[in-house]
């Protein structure tokens, strides 16, 4: 039942109303007889509609019904005995709910009020309608724009949020205004073929540009619709930027993997091919409808299935990144050996969810392994023959040598005596031929039986040189840690009365301990020691260096020397057997760098040179960092 709050100074009036509408079904909550008490009563009472006299002492009807309109949203229905125009305009302007003149009738007073409320239901509904489609329209991610001739006559709130305008910025302002100047021509397009169709277009992708500056990727849907009695469209637009950043970043990893040469397979943990790339199509000879949707063990041969399963446990109970070598299947069933790296990825709850493979064909590294394999064998029985033969050129040289020496003694005796009994006859030899004969007894012979000696020497030091090489090349290393500061101390004692005249100064740095053969390295570090002290230049003072660089995987030595430097064409032969720099005056055989080079390389190390003729020159070499379970090759 509605109820009802009467307003009039006349007593009389207000009580001949409270009869009629009680009697009508109305409800009277309370009357007044003054604006400013129909002001208090009302906030009081709240009724659902208030009959108003227009004209009263101090508040007239008017501006109390103003007030209570403002404050407390109530209608009213003006009751006026005047026909005054001033009247009827000041009222007018708070559009009242119906007006009844004085005295008013009965079935004109019923008709007023239902006339009333019923346009206070349609308004309050109509109002919910309003403030409901409001907050769809602020809330809605979408923005909506309604466009008539390729202008803005609204636009949604959500506008702020996209591209930073306020609404009342963009209205009447062009569409193509806050398009981006590629995408004009193509929403024209789509405006020209929607001028006559009734029905809504396919989502366009199109870009805006925002009032900053930048621009905001957009899925625009148009629908013809009717806006003020003409026909407009509705642009709906989704901000779809970051998907396509998205869909961007993913397509350019399609491109990397599709175009990787390493097959990629991605599986669920049942084992059934979601993902093939182009690489790993290719590598089998399979089309991707042919493998995704089936098990992976399609691409394994029958003996590797085993393999295959043992595989995949490890990758779901380790979840680390094994690594296989298997045999797979071409589609035409021919083996194709791959080595196999795994990985499991998981969902945001570290569920399992799939697994993801690389494979790579190592067809061509088998066949070269298995070339290599070849000639290392080849190298062994080659390397085997060599020491063998260094073997018995060093046993089978030494008796013809000695020999040699043996017999070349035995010319010296022959010659003294053949120089004594020259003495007794040579008065009877002819002066010329005398003279002769001296020159051969006493000088061309002696020379001779000379040069034999030294070259039987000479050859004796290179048979006992192959005979070390061929050791060196078979030596058991016994691997323990090694103080190489001690090792240097000790070889630096050989030159200890050099270096404290100061004709050579020798700086040591920190050394490390390092896994090593301990005699090895003795041999090492004295043959370079040695050879930096004795091509020293007499011209200078000498100064040799002697540290150690750290690195990942070994330790670098370093000794360097002011010395006399070696030429660059010497210096890739220096390392070689017999072999040793030009104008050297110092005696030697030309084995030792090679057995440092050989020791060196023993150790699992490198060696190499540099040096500059007049300047000195530097050896560096390195020996792995390794435990005493770690291995020599």
């Amino acid at each position: 039942m509605a109820s009802i709050m009467v307003v009039d100074d006349d007593h009389l009036i207000t009580e001949e109303l409270e009869v009629q509408l009680g009697e009508m079904g109305y409800n009277i909550v309370g009357s007044a007889s003054s604006g400013h008490e129909a002001v208090k009563q009302a906030r009081k009472l709240m009724p659902d509609l208030i009959l108003m006299d227009i004209v009263m002492p101090e508040m007239d009807g008017i501006d109390a019904a103003r007030a209570i309109r403002e404050e407390m949203d109530i209608p009213s229905i003006f009751l006026t005995g005047y026909r005054d125009i001033e009247y009827l305009n000041r009222a007018l302007e708070l559009e009242p709910y119906g007006y009844l003149f004085k005295p008013p009738q009965r079935e004109a007073i019923h008709a007023a009020i239902e006339t009333a409320l019923a346009r206070i239901h349609f308004d309050r509904n109509l109002r919910e309608s309003y403030e409901g489609c409001l907050a769809i329209l602020e809330n809605t991610s979408e923005m909506l724009l309604v466009i008539q001739n390729g202008k803005i006559k609204t636009a949604g709130p959500s506008i702020t949020h996209l591209l930073g305008y306020e609404s009342r910025e963009v209205v009447e302002r062009p569409i193509a205004d806050l398009l981006y100047l590629n995408d004009r021509a193509k929403l024209n397009r789509l405006f020209d073929d929607m001028s006559t169709s009734p029905t809504p277009a396919d989502p366009i992708l199109i870009r805006m540009s925002q009032k900053p500056g930048g621009v905001r990727w957009t899925s625009l849907a148009v629908t013809p619709i009717t806006w003020r009695k003409d026909r407009a469209l509705l642009c709906a637009a989704t901000d779809i930027t970051e998907y396509v950043a998205r869909e961007h970043d993913l397509s350019l990893y399609r491109r990397i993997i599709d175009e990787e040469r390493c097959g990629v397979v991605i599986t669920d943990v049942d084992q059934t091919i979601l993902y093939a790339n182009q690489a790993l199509l290719d590598m089998h000879g399979f089309t991707g409808r042919e493998l995704i949707n089936t098990k992976v063990s399609k691409l394994c041969m029958k003996e590797e299935l085993k393999r295959e399963s043992d595989f995949v446990k490890r990758i779901l109970d380790e979840g680390g990144h094994p690594t296989v070598e298997m045999q797979h299947r071409k589609k035409d069933g021919s083996p194709l050996p791959v080595l196999i790296s795994g990985i499991l990825l998981s969902d945001d709850s570290g569920n399992p969810e799939y697994i993801a493979r690389t494979v790579i064909d190592i067809t061509r590294l088998k066949e070269t392994e298995k070339r290599l394999s070849g000639l290392i064998e080849t190298l062994e029985h080659q390397n085997e023959n060599v020491q063998s033969f260094a073997a018995i050129v060093s046993h089978d040289l030494r008796v013809p040598l000695i020999r040699i020496k043996h017999m070349n003694r035995r010319f010296r005796k022959y010659l003294d005596t053949i120089d004594d009994a020259f003495k007794d006859v040579s008065s009877a030899i002819s002066e010329k031929t005398r003279e002769r004969l001296v020159h051969v007894l006493q000088q061309d012979m002696p020379e001779s039986i000379g040069f034999i000696e030294n070259s039987v020497v000479r050859l004796e030091r290179m048979t006992a040189s192959i005979k070390r090489l061929s050791r060196y090349s078979q030596w058991s290393f016994d691997l323990e840690p090694v103080d190489t500061e001690r090792i240097v101390d000790s070889c630096l004692d050989y030159w200890k009365p050099l270096i404290e005249s100061g004709k050579v100064m020798v700086h040591v740095e920190d050394l490390p301990e390092v896994i090593a053969d301990r005699e090895a390295l003795e041999l090492i570090f004295s043959n370079l020691i040695d050879n930096a002290v004795k091509y020293l230049d007499d011209r200078r003072p000498g100064l040799v260096r002697i540290f150690a660089i750290n690195k990942d995987d070994f330790i670098e030595f370093h000794i360097s020397d002011n010395g006399r430097g070696i030429d660059q064409d010497d210096v890739d032969r220096i390392f070689q057997v017999f072999q040793r720099g030009k104008d050297i005056d110092t005696p030697g055989d030309g084995m030792g760098l090679a057995f440092v080079r050989i020791l060196v390389e023993r150790h699992g190390g490198e060696i190499e040179c540099e040096s500059t003729p007049g300047q000195g020159s530097l050896f560096r070499f390195t020996i792995p960092t390794i435990t005493l379970e770690g291995i020599i090759h």
